[in-house]
């Protein structure tokens, strides 16, 4: 347990650190991302390991839906990859 609330905190460290005033709008995206990334120990994910699947998320409809988006919501998605990436990277 000790070395999952270390991983939290400095996972909630850097992302909070860059984003002092939006911190909370990132909050919910960083627990999805960290939930839905391979533990080292398990190499399942948390919610593979509650629910027995990953959870579908925006990110995997885009090849769907490619080319047909707003700007802002594409921008909004990129934003949300990049964010992924720091997390699970």
């Amino acid at each position: 347990m000790k070395v999952v609330n270390q991983t939290l905190g400095t996972l909630l460290w850097v992302i909070v650190k860059r984003n002092l005033k939006a911190w909370d709008l990132l909050l919910l995206h960083t627990e999805f991302s960290y939930n839905r990334a391979p533990s080292n120990t398990t190499n399942e994910s948390s919610f593979k390991v509650f629910y027995n699947q990953n959870p579908i998320s925006p990110l995997d409809l885009l090849s769907i839906h490619q080319g047909k988006m707003h700007p802002e919501a594409s921008k909004r998605v990129k934003e949300i990859q990049e964010l992924h990436k720091r997390v699970q990277g």
